[in-house]
């Protein structure tokens, strides 16, 4: 028998996840969705404005969720981000943009590039804070850092036992 090397494995990992997202991408629709999250045409008596900018809606996001995720809800790496704050209990807010209708996530992707200088999803932020996409947030993980930003910003989260 051969022995079975790890690259192979993550390397066919990688291109399915790659593969998914392409794949999937054009049979994804929804209903729009505004900016602000709120139907147009019932819009609240008190809070934001259901016209925002991409730029403002992200700026929003950011400042009110103490974890932020932007992804599209087709990526694979989206929701392997996921199933790491599943895993470790942490509660976070999530922007689909992919569904935020026509041209609206395109555009908020852009206000998140001029922002970030990351083109890719998942977009993550803690406590208001860019720490970049899926490979940042297991490095994080993994050096024990993410629960180090964690508690600085008294956000809880629970240590899976083995």
């Amino acid at each position: 028998a051969l022995p079975i090397s790890r690259f192979p494995l993550v390397a066919l990992v990688l291109l399915f996840l790659t593969v998914t997202c392409l794949v999937t991408a054009q049979e994804e629709e929804a209903d729009p969705v505004p900016l602000g999250g709120m139907p147009v045409d019932n819009p609240p008596s008190e809070g934001p404005p259901t016209e925002w900018t991409a730029a403002e809606f992200v700026e929003n996001r950011i400042s009110l969720a103490p974890v932020m995720m932007f992804a599209k809800s087709y990526c694979g790496y989206c929701r392997a981000a996921k199933r790491i704050f599943q895993d470790y209990e942490i509660g976070y807010d999530e922007a689909p943009i992919n569904l935020m209708g026509a041209g609206r996530g395109t555009d908020i992707q852009a206000a998140l590039y001029a922002l970030t200088s990351q083109r890719t999803v998942p977009n993550i932020f803690i406590n208001g804070q860019h720490i970049g996409g899926y490979d940042d947030l297991v490095a994080l993980v993994e050096n024990g850092e993410l629960f180090t930003m964690l508690d600085a910003a008294s956000i809880s989260y629970v240590i899976p036992t083995a």
